[in-house]
């Protein structure tokens, strides 16, 4: 596929995407469970990101960063990848180097890390999510 053809079809394959987590919506609890739910019984850094982006295409934030919390930086920062990545591949600007520092990097995981640690502690609003068994 031309490099051209690529962004409209990701593009079009995301809109997609995001209209059908509107309408069906994985609320309901026939999303499939995370295979580190299933086999260890912890939450993963991305458990709670399907239903999250469901409840964010319906509008209820709230509950989108009730899922999953780092839903607020991982939707934007894959927003401004994609707007740069389509519009290089559309020749309109340079490709945009985004060099990670090894600094950056490591706050990175960190926050990763530490946010996966904490949510799977059982205590104070953590006991009713884990309890759930919907991550």
């Amino acid at each position: 596929m031309r490099p051209t053809l690529a962004a409209p079809v990701v593009g079009l394959a995301g809109i997609a995407g995001c209209a059908g987590l509107a309408l069906i919506g994985p609320d309901d609890g026939a999303s499939p469970l995370c295979p580190s739910r299933a086999l260890f019984g912890v939450d993963c850094p991305g458990c709670g990101c399907l239903r999250g982006l469901g409840a964010l295409m319906r509008g209820r934030i709230g509950d989108a960063l009730d899922h999953n919390l780092l839903l607020l930086a991982i939707v934007p920062a894959l927003i401004v990848a994609y707007a740069a990545w389509a519009a290089s591949a559309f020749g309109w600007t340079r490709p945009a180097k985004f060099p990670m520092s090894p600094r950056a990097l490591l706050v990175v995981a960190t926050v990763v890390v530490a946010f996966t640690v904490v949510r799977n502690l059982p205590f104070g609003g953590f006991v009713e999510y884990l309890g759930s068994g919907l991550s």
